[in-house]
């Protein structure tokens, strides 16, 4: 890789485990990605690097089960509408 804008986790794992964020970013020194507190910006958004990082960790929370319930809205049809 020859660089990054930006590292996201996301779904349970990803919003809720800090060991694995901490893990993978270890593993991308190379990129000078460097972690810093946790800042929450809003809408289930958070950032986890330093400003001086090269790159952007963002932490997004996201809602697997709704998303599930719309593609199989999609696919199957139906009289109905499911809103967040």
């Amino acid at each position: 890789m020859g660089g990054l804008d930006a590292l996201v986790f996301t779904g349970g794992v990803g919003e809720h485990s800090q060991v694995i964020s901490d893990d993978v970013c270890a593993g991308m020194k190379f990129i000078r990605i460097e972690l810093g507190p946790r800042i929450n910006l809003g809408d289930g958004w958070h950032q986890l690097n330093k400003p001086t990082s090269r790159a952007r960790v963002l932490v997004i929370l996201t809602d697997e089960d709704l998303m599930i319930a719309r593609d199989t809205y999609q696919i199957v049809g139906g009289g109905w509408r499911i809103d967040p």
